[in-house]
């Protein structure tokens, strides 16, 4: 199965999902999708970080400019390019899309389908 890195920007929502109670065949494929997540977001989240060092705009002292949370940048447009490089790469993060029987699985808000929209297929009339 393969993303890009642009999702690993909407994975605020997982920690609801972690919650659930899915039936213990979910749950697994789940959490070894979560796991797989995790491993490759810190790639993509290591590399942002240092175009953010690269490209920050700095103090007299060296530390980053930022105004209410949001960091200044020297160059924003090249910033913003060489960041929209990194997150339109497409990684395979090797695992089978997880089929869901929404029937039978607690029920998910809008924002924790989205999140897992990539990875799910819904079982339909008791078929895959």
């Amino acid at each position: 199965m393969k993303i890009k890195n642009r999702y690993f920007e909407t994975l605020t929502g997982v920690a609801p999902l972690l919650k659930k109670e899915f039936s213990a065949k979910t749950s697994f494929h789940l959490a070894r999708l979560f796991d797989k997540i995790q491993t490759e977001s810190k790639v993509y989240f290591s590399e942002k970080q240092k175009l953010v060092e690269k490209y920050a705009k700095r103090d007299d002292k060296g530390e980053i400019v930022s105004n209410g949370g949001l960091i200044s940048f020297d160059k924003p447009k090249e910033f913003t390019k060489k960041l929209e490089e990194i997150l339109s790469i497409e990684i395979d993060i090797g695992l089978d899309t997880i089929i869901i029987d929404f029937d039978k699985e607690p029920t998910m808000t809008i924002e924790e389908l989205m999140i897992l929209l990539p990875f799910i297929k819904e079982v339909e009339n008791g078929q895959c």
